[in-house]
Formats: C-alpha cells, structure tokens, sequence
C-alpha cells in the first residue's frame, strides 16, 4: 500500500462548517500510481439534496457511502485518477443547512471499485470516545469519519487524517492500513456522536509499509 498525500498539508485539506457552496481552496494533489481523492463530509441537516461535489471546477466526485443518525449525516465521496495540482473542491447543495470537509489523496487504489460497500460500517453514542470498526484485508485499508457538535481530541488509535475541531459541526476523520479488522476511536466530549468507516480497496495484491506521520501532513509512503 502507499499513499501519495505527503504534500497536503493539514492546514489545507479541512474547512469549517459552511452554508452552499463550501469550498476547500489550494489544496494540492501530487502524481502517484492509481490515486483517488478521497472527501469526507460532515452535514448539520439529515435531508440534503441537489448535491454536487467537484474537483477542480470539472470533475465530478462520487459518493460511496453515507450515514444519517442523531439528526446529523456523514458522507465519504472519492474521484479516481484525479488531477494533479492546486485545485478547488466544493461542495454544493440545496436543502439548506452547513457542512465541514476533510480532504485527503491515496495512491495503489483499486480504481473500478475504490471502496467495498458491503463493509461500510456505521455507530452512534454519547459517550467520551467515538468508535467505530471496519472489516478489510492485509492488502487494503478502512478510514473513519465522525462527527459531533463540540469538539474531537484526537484519534486514538489510528493515523490522523485531519481535525476539524470545534463549530457547529466537528468533524475528525483517520486512516488505517494493512488490518484485517481496524478499530477507529476518537476523544470527544460526551455529547452524541456518529460514525462512519469504509473499507479502501487496495490496486495491489502484496500490502507495504505502514503509513509514515509527518509534521502536520500525511506521509508519503515509498513503495
């Protein structure tokens, strides 16, 4: 496995909660083998529609997975093979209401299926840590989203994808690689909080090292 997001830094792929169009400015995504663009979306309103989701004003995202709960939404998009460069991604809808967004590049994607729906995996809860477990494979990786209405801590046990810690919707997301079953937990405050993991399909049969932490971004891992 290898990820190629050793360039987006956290300061640029999270933005706070916002009414239509949200747009995440200058992010930046790098040449790799079999990238996707991955989106996690945290929604104040549970009924969202007309939803357009683009990279680079052009490309039009896909959803792969979602979750209503406790009067909140989540949702995870991907583009395969996106664009390289320093590009826009926004989010548009009607129905009202704000959303946050965490944006974050792997490379060795599978690039037909990026994500295995069958092992989406979804929890709510009020206590202090948010947990939610995806099912993989050696070869693959899951990644977590969740989301509250005060703050996230930190993950707990997982690779930091991006932290958007307080407003009217936190929102944490984390990565995991080369796990069979990968637990997710995040520090919250003890207010209601859902979650949401999905299982990434890897393009490669043999898993690599794990992935490396930078300061303030994802590393990028040499295959």
């Amino acid at each position: 496995w290898a990820a190629v997001s050793g360039n987006i830094a956290t300061g640029t792929n999270k933005k706070a909660a916002a009414a239509s169009p949200n747009t995440l400015t200058t992010l930046t995504v790098v040449s790799g083998t079999n990238t996707v663009l991955f989106l996690l979306l945290g929604y104040s309103i549970t009924n969202p529609s007309v939803q357009v989701v683009t990279w680079n004003t052009t490309e039009t995202m896909t959803k792969v997975a979602q979750y209503t709960a406790a009067s909140k939404m989540l949702e995870v998009w991907a583009l395969v093979n996106p664009t390289t460069g320093n590009n826009t991604i926004s989010v548009a809808w009607t129905g009202g209401g704000s959303v946050s967004i965490l944006a974050f590049e792997m490379s060795d994607v599978n690039q037909t299926t990026p994500t295995v729906s069958a092992h989406d995996s979804t929890a709510t809860g009020t206590g202090t840590t948010s947990s939610v477990t995806v099912t993989s494979a050696s070869t693959d990786a899951t990644v977590a989203v969740a989301e509250n209405t005060t703050q996230f801590y930190t993950t707990q046990t997982q690779t930091l994808i991006a932290n958007q810690g307080t407003g009217a919707i936190a929102l944490i997301g984390s990565l995991a690689l080369a796990g069979t079953s990968d637990q997710h937990d995040f520090g919250s405050p003890s207010a209601t909080w859902i979650a949401l993991g999905v299982h990434v399909l890897s393009a490669s049969a043999v898993a690599t090292a794990p992935l490396q932490s930078g300061s303030g971004f994802l590393g990028a891992i040499i295959k």
